[in-house]
């Protein structure tokens, strides 16, 4: 089986994602099914799960629409000239996507040196950074503006040396086989940045 990783959503999406949501809604997501009715709703969520990272790292990195997330509805920012900063928003872009590809990198480097194999199943890993602000070249090259966490445990279990030595040969297997499709989904998500 190909494991990986998929797109569950975006908090703030840019305009694009936001208008493929009103086409759904619009009773457009009935036409694209044709054996199963979907609501607009999986429809979305089927779609952004198919997404390839190349794809949603574009909307990720999209600066054109910034007032659609959450913070911006309620900023001063909203709808309002960005101050300059001397910065080009693709030199901006470039910034965000180095350090969010630093930050992948070090998580994989830290996965693939722990001493025993982990069942991680399920957990998520959220990118983020502050789409309204408006970095200086300084701060965006010396400070930390993104965001790289790991959550969502319900189906995962710590597993440390002690404990894998008790486990039986069967069960030290599965913790391979999904340790490695969870330290293998997180390298493809490295590469594809």
């Amino acid at each position: 089986a190909d494991q990986g990783f998929r797109l569950e959503g975006f908090d703030g999406p840019p305009a694009v994602i936001t208008s493929i949501e009103q086409l759904m809604d619009d009773d457009q997501a009935s036409k694209w099914t044709t054996s199963v009715a979907l609501t607009p709703k999986q429809c979305m969520r089927m779609f952004l799960q198919r997404l390839p990272a190349s794809e949603f790292m574009t909307h990720f990195l999209d600066l054109h629409s910034v007032g659609n997330s959450g913070f911006a509805n309620n900023s001063k920012y909203v709808e309002q000239p960005r101050p300059s900063s001397g910065l080009l928003v693709v030199e901006t872009q470039e910034i965000i996507l180095l350090q969010c590809i630093e930050k992948l990198a070090g998580f994989l480097d830290a996965c693939r040196k722990v001493s025993v194999p982990q069942q991680w199943i399920g957990s998520s890993v959220m990118l983020a950074f502050d789409s309204v602000a408006d970095f200086t070249r300084e701060v965006l090259s010396q400070g930390d503006i993104t965001r790289v966490h790991i959550f969502d445990w319900g189906r995962s279990e710590l597993n440390t040396p002690t404990k894998h030595e008790m486990l039986s040969e069967e069960e030290q297997a599965e913790r391979q086989k999904y340790w490695g499709y969870y330290c293998g989904g997180g390298a493809r998500l490295l590469y594809d940045c």
